[in-house]
């Protein structure tokens, strides 16, 4: 017992009898714990929590973070938060599966692993513990079945410490209606808007300004999109979602970075397919190459977003949910596209656009560099075909630019330029922009003279 003493010691105090329904989980341990002592793990702040197949954490103190993509503490934001008393892994032990979420101490922390070698005894000698899982299982399946019904429903866990509403400025813009028009669709009963939200959600990374995002998604005219019925290969639910008619869209012109301007329709609003009941997303162009088999990782990845946003996914979309269908894209990549760098970097590059749209610098800074990262990573790493290298070479050149790096965009516009597979007008752009970068680096190189 005093090797047990020391473990909780030594990661804070223990917690208070009664802070909230999930402290059930410490009561009558002592038993268990006392003859279970190896199964006790010691974390340090910032650690990365290693999760085994097949097993559950209980959190005796401190507190975890669960990150669907986790890349460092200042670039993401966790999905949920958890604290003494709680616990995380219980669909890995009881179904024999592998975890998706990313765990992460907070702070200096103690857990409890579970797993088939103890359960019968961990049963046996805590069953006050045993009850409490159960209420909280049962807790967290009922919010999500609510949460597929359009309705708001609290992190499972901790109704009781929710923050207090965030009243919006009385200046603020209202919020995208959606749609308008005759033939907009309405919401499912009880969608969540953009002022319902206590704060930004998790999914969205820190800096995400969500209340002051308003794009023009007014539907666009019939002639450039059409109603797709669209079966989801993960869970199999039919639906329909609105998809561009690529062989009437007429160009209006051309930005630096390759981004083509169409007369009557955005495509960015369209890219991604979001399924309404799984929330299973992706690029149109790759949503249909995953199987069945992703069913239990989307479930287990999406349950945590569920609960906390509760959107409505429809024909019909408004600002937020086309921001979080693009980041819950994101989030199924490590899932779904594991190894294709490529996929999160045209995710981020079209992040990057919409931030632009709605007036977020900083955002598509973050957005771009994060596109750079991964197409950086796709051109050293992976398999790109000859006639996807030029727009390659250009857009990695496009994005070294934005950011300073001319010396190494000169090197990519140069290879965009030379390459002898490609198109004549990323040529053509390639040689203007390195023409651009000479006479720019012109005025320093005299006054160095």
């Amino acid at each position: 017992m005093r090797r047990l003493c020391h473990h909780i010691s030594a990661a804070g105090p223990a917690p208070a009898r009664g802070e909230t329904e999930g402290i059930l989980l410490l009561y009558n341990l002592d038993e268990y714990l006392y003859q279970n002592v190896s199964a006790i793990k010691k974390y340090a702040r910032g650690e990365i929590i290693a999760r085994e197949a097949s097993r559950m954490y209980l959190l005796l103190s401190g507190s975890v973070g669960l990150y669907g993509a986790y890349h460092g503490p200042e670039e993401s934001r966790a999905a949920a938060v958890l604290s003494a008393g709680d616990f995380f892994g219980e669909r890995a032990l009881l179904l024999d599966r592998t975890p998706v979420l990313t765990a992460v101490a907070l702070t200096p922390t103690v857990l409890l692993s579970v797993g088939q070698e103890n359960m019968t005894l961990f049963c046996q000698r805590a069953p006050e513990a045993v009850h409490a899982l159960l209420k909280a299982l049962c807790r967290r399946l009922s919010s999500l079945d609510d949460a597929g019904d359009g309705v708001a429903v609290s992190p499972p866990l901790r109704p009781d410490t929710a923050p207090a509403p965030v009243r919006a400025p009385d200046d603020a813009p209202a919020p995208d209606a959606g749609a308008v028009g005759a033939e907009a669709e309405p919401p499912a009963s009880g969608a969540i808007t953009p002022s319902r939200f206590w704060t930004v959600p998790s999914l969205f990374p820190p800096g995400h300004r969500m209340e002051a995002y308003h794009l023009p998604l007014t539907l666009a005219d019939k002639k450039y999109i059409y109603e797709k019925n669209i079966v989801c290969p993960v869970c199999g639910h039919a639906f329909k979602a609105y998809t561009v008619r690529l062989s009437r869209l007429v160009s209006e012109g051309m930005d630096r970075d390759l981004r083509v301007r169409y007369q009557g329709v955005e495509p960015l609003y369209y890219d991604v397919i979001t399924c309404p009941k799984c929330w299973y997303s992706a690029l149109l162009q790759v949503f249909k190459e995953v199987g069945a088999r992703r069913r239990s990782a989307i479930d287990e990845l999406m349950l945590p977003y569920k609960a906390e946003m509760g959107l409505h996914f429809g024909l019909i979309q408004d600002t937020v949910t086309l921001f979080a269908g693009y980041y819950l894209a994101l989030c199924c990549l490590p899932v779904c596209f594991a190894g294709q760098p490529l996929l999160a970097g045209q995710l981020w590059l079209r992040l990057s656009r919409l931030y632009s749209d709605c007036g977020d610098g900083a955002m598509k800074r973050h957005a771009a560099g994060r596109a750079l990262a991964a197409y950086q990573e796709a051109y050293e790493t992976s398999y790109i075909p000859a006639k996807q290298t030029q727009q390659l070479y250009y857009i990695i050149g496009e994005l070294n630019a934005a950011e300073g790096n001319t010396t190494a965009a000169r090197r990519y516009f140069f290879l965009a330029k030379t390459d002898k597979d490609g198109n004549q007008i990323i040529r053509r752009h390639a040689e203007d922009r390195l023409e651009e970068l000479k006479t720019a680096d012109q005025p320093a190189v005299r006054s160095s003279l």
